[in-house]
């Protein structure tokens, strides 16, 4: 704008050229020099219109960049107001919507205390209700099992009882089936005997006739005989005879002795077995546990 002023409202330098040229005009003595005053004036004159038109120029250029910079500053002035209006806006949309925020906030709040209070009041309902039925059904419950455990009692009572009384007949049959036993092991002990007496009888009896046969024969025995160092016949007197009998009844008696024992162990492992059902070495190793049973 001073430029502008300076440029506009001052007179121009031609204008001055043109009053200083006519202020001194020289004394023109011949026509050479008024040619020459007039080229010199002309030189000059065309000088300052080209000074005029190049400061023109740059009044012109120096307008535009002021109008350019104002127009900048402008723009410039607008956005800022345009970004301190829209700063401004969303601190106010913020601020609007941090309100909304805490009243939706404390009006959830306000439902939930709402509901949490109605939720406690039917919980609290459903749990008394709960307790009761609860109190209820274990009094049912109390008063069946104590029916239960007097019936189990008396099944129990009755249970025992009749293992008792099946005990009592096992016993009882046990004792007849050993008394039997007895009875026949000692008629077979009995007939052994007898048998015995028979063979001993028969062997005495067919002992004499050979030894009456032979005496009849009158052999003579090269052998030794059992009862002499001397060869000869056989000749066994009675007391040696009575020896061998008596011999003979002690190692049938031993016999009958030893069998006996036998058939007594053999009636007591019976026993035992049927005592004890699980006598194998496999079976008495799962009871004690050293081995599974799914091994």
């Amino acid at each position: 704008s001073s430029c502008f002023f300076r440029c506009y409202c001052q007179p121009t330098m031609v204008d001055s050229i043109d009053t200083g040229m006519v202020a001194a005009v020289p004394e023109l003595k011949s026509e050479a020099d008024t040619l020459a005053w007039k080229r010199e004036y002309h030189i000059r004159r065309r000088e300052a219109e080209w000074k005029k038109k190049q400061d023109e120029l740059l009044t012109q250029k120096q307008t535009a960049w002021e109008v350019q910079r104002l127009e900048k500053q402008n723009r410039l002035a607008a956005a800022r107001e345009q970004a301190r209006r829209k700063r401004m806006e969303e601190r106010v949309q913020k601020k609007h919507q941090q309100v909304d925020r805490e009243y939706r906030d404390k009006c959830r709040e306000v439902q939930i205390d709402q509901r949490m209070e109605a939720w406690e009041k039917s919980q609290n309902a459903s749990i008394v209700s709960k307790v009761v039925e609860a109190k209820e059904d274990d009094d049912k419950r109390k008063a069946r099992l104590q029916v239960a455990k007097e019936e189990r009692n008396q099944d129990m009572r009755h249970e025992c009882a009749e293992r008792a009384e099946r005990a009592k007949e096992e016993a009882e049959k046990n004792k007849k089936r050993e008394e039997k036993i007895m009875q026949k092991e000692a008629e077979r002990h009995q007939r052994e005997q007898e048998r015995v007496a028979k063979i001993k009888a028969d062997e005495a009896a067919l002992r004499a006739e050979r030894v009456k046969a032979f005496n009849k024969k009158h052999v003579r025995c090269v052998l030794v005989s059992s009862t002499s160092s001397q060869p000869g016949c056989t000749n066994v007197t009675a007391e040696k005879q009575k020896e061998l009998d008596a011999r003979r009844e002690a190692c049938c008696a031993e016999k009958a002795k030893n069998r006996n024992a036998a058939v007594v162990e053999y009636v007591q492992k019976l026993k035992d077995e049927r005592k004890e059902p699980f006598r194998g070495p496999t079976e008495k190793a799962i009871l004690s546990g050293e081995r599974s049973i799914f091994a």
